[in-house]
């Protein structure tokens, strides 16, 4: 964590009715180096589990119509400049990176958004990053590093949750097939909002 939002405030964590379906939380952190500008860096993370339900199907195919969304609202993000969608391995069942810049009244953000399904399980990661008053703009590159470690730490969490859940009988990899998650709902939701 603290090599993604340096000089971060704990993290902020996102409104849920019911946590053992969904949770979030966000950190920021801003360097500030005088006169010689700032680094801005935003963090998001969102989890949400889908449990099957006799009317609406599979959980995880539940999660991989959701983790298809998640991946085609990032790729709409308004304002969105040099659009880059790439595939994440060794990431759960599915992954995909989706880069670009969006320029704002403070400065260009490099935005970098990592969705992946671990079984019935969606992570959506949100990483941003600029370089404000007169500091150089971040590496597009280094921020998408980070993102694919922090997801694939996120992804790894899930996987753990899972395998002791299901009274560690499943592989533990992401192509495992025993049981997912404990059984939960899921309600309507929205991608984390990106941050200025």
């Amino acid at each position: 964590l603290d090599d993604l939002v340096p000089k971060g405030d704990s993290g902020k964590e996102g409104s849920s009715n019911d946590t053992a379906t969904r949770a979030s939380c966000s950190w920021d952190s801003l360097d500030d180096n005088g006169v010689k500008g700032s680094q801005f860096r935003w963090l998001s993370v969102s989890l949400l589990r889908f449990e099957s339900d006799v009317t609406r199907g599979e959980g995880e195919k539940l999660a991989h119509d959701y983790y298809l969304k998640q991946v085609k609202d990032a790729q709409a993000a308004e304002g969105a400049k040099g659009l880059r969608t790439a595939p994440v391995s060794r990431t759960g069942n599915e992954a995909s990176v989706v880069s670009y810049d969006l320029k704002k009244k403070e400065g260009t953000f490099k935005q970098q958004t990592v969705v992946a399904r671990a079984e019935n399980v969606v992570v959506t990661l949100d990483f941003n990053g600029a370089g404000l008053a007169g500091d150089k703009t971040p590496d597009a590159g280094d921020l998408v590093k980070d993102a694919q470690k922090a997801a694939k730490e996120a992804v790894a969490a899930v996987m753990k949750a899972n395998d002791t859940s299901a009274g560690g009988k499943q592989s533990g990899t992401p192509q495992g097939s025993g049981s997912p998650s404990e059984p939960a709902s899921e309600t309507s939701s929205k991608a984390p909002s990106k941050s200025s």
